[in-house]
């Protein structure tokens, strides 16, 4: 990941690091044999990550256009969850 500081990095970075505490956690807490996860489940503690920081970002807006630009890009996130174009 090339990170430059903007929004859409630190998002990305809040949803991979979802899933690499979910993964520190399901290692450490279960045996070798049982703590693989399914692809859904990953995803929600990636995706809970991801709506943790808009949420933090949506209360420390300074104006009506950044509050904007986060419940949008929220929006979006929470769409394409449901809906996947790939």
């Amino acid at each position: 990941m090339n990170f430059d500081g903007s929004f859409e990095n630190v998002s990305t970075l809040a949803h991979e690091w979802g899933h690499a505490i979910h993964s520190l956690y399901s290692n450490s807490t279960q045996p070798y044999t049982t703590a693989r996860y399914s692809l859904f489940i990953a995803e929600i503690a990636a995706f809970t990550n991801e709506l943790l920081l808009s949420d933090y970002m949506l209360r420390n807006a300074t104006n009506d256009e950044e509050r904007i630009y986060f419940l949008n890009h929220a929006i979006d996130r929470i769409r394409g969850a449901f809906f996947s174009t790939g």
